[in-house]
């Protein structure tokens, strides 16, 4: 991102007029030249709302973003906190269509500015940037704050706003509490959370209250942290015995005949499904930049009956079915005093539960090396000994890790589909929160799609 401009557009409730800075007696918006640090993260938003907050004292809460695939800028909708504009002498709010003569049509810029009152209060997928805003949510979770008998001591701080989901640390006399706010395609994992919760198999976040209506959680500071992107092999092998633990435990939980809340990737699933993937992939990528050419279908289409196959293969070993996480990273993985807390669980499915390491072997590969793999390969694998012996798990294991890919695909379709649902399969504005959804959807589909063929 080092290498993008930002441009921090401020609108008014009537989504007229933007926010711009003065500079040597020229109005424009603020980039990273005005000093604006140059480590601003999707995830993180806190060093750019602190120097925001610290030049110009105004709190403010970040709308949406947008960061195109082939674009080289970055655009960010922040609103703020109190909706008061105090009167400062170095800014001021310029109407659009005065700014709007200051670019050229042909720029992205300019079409950024000119869409944004077609688009500011209006999103199928992003729930925050409806007209409300924020406010039902932090409105919510400061009542219920003050109910609990939590004192707020500050200002909340967001300090996530992604196309999943956007999150608010909210500091009281009694410690940091998190308000989350789940996008509308990532609404599950309330369900999901919940229905984990009364298995009561594995540590998870504590919840200090939840609003049924807006599925939004308020949960107490888990304490800790993230487990570390190269963290040592004494560690990793404590995360991966405790996962294949829970997966064990799992196993008498799960309902197979009513797979939800949980998504449904059983090997059975794989090979129904990998049949209608060619034309699902068609439907879901058209019109869009990622789409696959005649010659990328055809030799999908070829592919088919091998990753059956390997389906069929791994369905003749007595592993039962588990729960998959369907997102097992660090960033998901805390490291607390009361234990490993595995969290985000929105997109876990019933299926093999092999796919689960798989996938995070996936996410870890270049910071361990060959041999920490194996050793953890081998600790996760003799958690199943029960079911089969090494010899039979390590040739399994060979198997599901060739079928990552098909099973990650079929998981990305989902979550498309999800999204081409709430957007009633209509193209969205340009530079809207959900043409940014849509297009980052879209290219992790179509990027692990093309490793079938």
């Amino acid at each position: 991102m080092e290498n993008k401009k930002l441009f921090f557009l401020l609108s008014e409730d009537d989504g007229k007029k933007v926010f711009v800075l003065k500079t040597n007696n020229v109005w424009k918006i603020p980039e990273f030249d005005q000093r604006v640090p140059g480590n601003i993260a999707f995830d993180n938003p806190d060093p750019y709302l602190q120097w925001f907050e610290y030049e110009y004292g105004i709190p403010v809460f970040r709308r949406y973003i947008i960061e195109s695939i082939t674009s080289d800028s970055t655009y960010m909708i922040l609103e703020p906190k109190d909706k008061k504009y105090p009167i400062l002498s170095n800014y001021s709010w310029l109407p659009i269509d005065n700014l709007l003569v200051k670019y050229s049509d042909q720029t992205a810029l300019y079409t950024i500015i000119g869409n944004l009152t077609a688009h500011y209060n209006k999103s199928f997928t992003l729930p925050w940037v409806n007209k409300n805003g924020y406010g039902i949510y932090t409105e919510w979770a400061i009542k219920t704050l003050r109910l609990l008998g939590k004192n707020p001591t500050g200002s909340m701080r967001q300090i996530k706003n992604a196309y999943v989901s956007s999150v608010f640390c909210c500091p009281t006399n009694e410690g940091d509490f998190y308000l989350k706010i789940p996008s509308n395609v990532y609404i599950r994992e309330f369900e999901i959370t919940k229905e984990l919760k009364s298995w009561d198999i594995i540590q998870l976040p504590e919840w200090a209250a939840f609003d049924e209506s807006t599925k939004t959680i308020l949960m107490r500071d888990m304490g800790g942290s993230d487990l570390s992107a190269d963290a040592d092999k004494a560690i990793l092998t404590l995360v991966v015995k405790e996962y294949a633990k829970f997966q064990k435990s799992a196993i008498d939980y799960i309902n197979l005949s009513n797979p939800y809340p949980f998504y449904d990737l059983r090997a059975s699933v794989l090979i129904s499904r990998v049949e209608s993937l060619v034309v699902d992939a068609v439907k879901l990528l058209q019109g869009s930049q990622f789409e696959l050419d005649e010659k990328e279908v055809s030799n999908l289409l070829k592919k088919i009956p091998y990753w059956k196959k390997l389906c069929e293969q791994v369905q003749k070993y007595p592993i039962p079915y588990s729960l998959d996480h369907g997102d097992l990273r660090p960033g998901n993985i805390h490291i607390t005093e009361r234990g490993i807390i595995f969290f985000d669980w929105a997109w876990s499915a019933i299926a093999h539960p092999f796919f689960s390491i798989c996938s995070f072997f996936h996410v870890i590969r270049r910071s361990i090396s060959d041999s920490t793999k194996i050793h953890l390969r081998d600790v996760y694998l003799k958690e199943w000994q029960s079911f089969a012996a090494m010899g039979e798990l390590l040739e399994l294991f060979e198997l599901v890790e060739q079928l990552r890919d098909l099973y990650c695909v079929l998981g990305d379709r989902d979550w498309l589909e999800a999204i081409q649902k709430l957007l009633a399969w209509q193209t969205p504005n340009f530079a809207s929160p959900d043409d940014y959804t849509l297009e980052r959807r879209q290219y992790y589909f179509a990027r692990v799609l093309r490793r079938l063929i």
